[in-house]
């Protein structure tokens, strides 16, 4: 054999010899633990206990009893073991947790622990079973445990912007939808504002024209009142003068007194004729033409600053057509206004009136006596007005009356 060969058959024989008394120290050590865990077994006993602190320290170091320290191989004193600070009943001691329990045991909490002299062998809670706590973490764990809470709260904050982007985009989309209400509100507010002007403009002009109409008949009634008191009055001056020189001559030819009283009482004033209308149905004032446009009466306004109570009759007639006048009398006015434009007012006697108005050009004058059917103007469409026509109306007793009633 080969000195190779025997000497690694002396380390097999070795190697042998070595793990058959492993094995029987093993079996040793192991019977003796079995009779150590049934001595302790024995004396075990359960008793509640308060942790006040546990750690890892050498025996030295553990507040174990001397005794225990002594007994313990000095290689033994140098290895960290599992120390349980406790406080049981009123003493508080130092005690041996068992390696399987130590992780288990709470700090400054109650336990019911099972105790065998010096060792804890068995720890549950007061309440129920304990948990064991996580243990060390290593740096790549915390950092990665500490990432994932980063993300959730990034998550979280994403997720409460979003949360707050949706509510401002509803709180955008109520003010928007207010806001076009209040647009909307806020036209129809114009609008209203715009139609109630443009009738308040309508009510002033018609007002505008309806005084301007009652001016120049206040002017035709002082005029004819004028004329009447002239006339009266000089009618009772000849009258006396007349009697005066009668007297004289009778004076002079020495009548008697009979007589004489007789003549004066036949020498009183004769009444003036009254002011009276008496020219029967008008004449249409506009022969071109009987296309009525707008009637006597409410209606809508047809431009801003026309009337809706409309006080008259509207004729269409093409531009320049004659209007002529519907019964004799008087012009009273014969000019322009800013509603009527160019018109022409007659005074037919008895409180009656006609007005003839957006004429393009005027024919006679005031004070012209006019007839039945002469052209006092041509067909306009001057003032507020809307298109060529005639605007004919009536005035009895200053009131404006439905000329339709007139043409019968």
């Amino acid at each position: 054999m080969s000195p190779v060969t025997i000497v690694l058959l002396v380390i097999l024989a070795v190697l042998i010899i070595g793990l058959v008394v492993l094995y029987f120290l093993g079996k040793k050590a192991q019977k003796k633990k079995a009779e150590q865990d049934e001595q302790l077994a024995a004396a075990a006993q359960t008793v509640s206990m308060l942790i006040i602190d546990k750690k890892r320290m050498r025996i030295t170091e553990s507040g174990l009893p001397q005794v225990v320290i002594d007994q313990t191989p000095k290689m033994m004193r140098r290895t960290k073991l599992p120390i349980v600070k406790a406080k049981v009943g009123p003493k508080v001691m130092s005690l041996i947790a068992d390696e399987s329990v130590f992780d288990y045991i709470p700090v400054k909490k109650e336990v019911k622990a099972t105790v065998s002299g010096i060792y804890i062998t068995k720890v549950t809670g007061v309440r129920g079973p304990l948990e064991k706590p996580e243990g060390k973490k290593s740096w790549r764990t915390k950092l990665k445990e500490k990432a994932n809470r980063a993300n959730k709260e990034l998550e979280k904050e994403k997720s409460e912007l979003e949360e707050m982007q949706k509510q401002v985009e509803e709180e955008k989309q109520a003010v928007q939808t207010l806001l076009s209400a209040k647009e909307s509100e806020l036209v129809s507010v114009n609008q209203d504002l715009k139609e109630a002007s443009s009738q308040a403009d309508a009510y002033a002009a018609e007002i505008e024209a309806q005084n301007d109409i009652i001016a120049q008949i206040q002017q035709a009634e002082a005029a004819k009142k004028a004329a009447r008191e002239k006339a009266k009055a000089e009618a009772k001056a000849k009258a006396e003068a007349e009697a005066k020189a009668k007297a004289e001559q009778e004076n002079t030819t020495e009548m008697p007194g009979e007589e004489e009283t007789e003549s004066t009482e036949n020498t009183s004033e004769e009444p003036l004729p009254e002011d009276t209308y008496n020219g029967g149905a008008f004449s249409w004032p506009c022969p071109s033409s009987t296309r009525v446009t707008s009637e006597y009466g409410q209606r809508i306004s047809p431009t801003a600053g026309a009337s809706s109570n409309h006080k008259g009759i509207d004729i269409g007639a093409s531009y320049g057509a004659d209007i002529v006048a519907a019964a004799d009398g008087t012009v009273v006015f014969s000019g322009y206004s800013n509603t009527g434009g160019n018109y022409v007012m007659i005074d037919h006697g008895g409180s009656l009136y006609t007005v003839y108005m957006h004429a393009s050009s005027l024919c006679v004058k005031k004070g012209a006596t006019v007839t039945r059917g002469q052209v006092i103007a041509k067909v306009g469409s001057t003032g507020i007005s809307t298109g060529n026509h005639l605007h004919f109306g009536v005035v009895l007793k200053w009131q404006l009356c439905k000329p339709m009633e007139l043409f019968k």
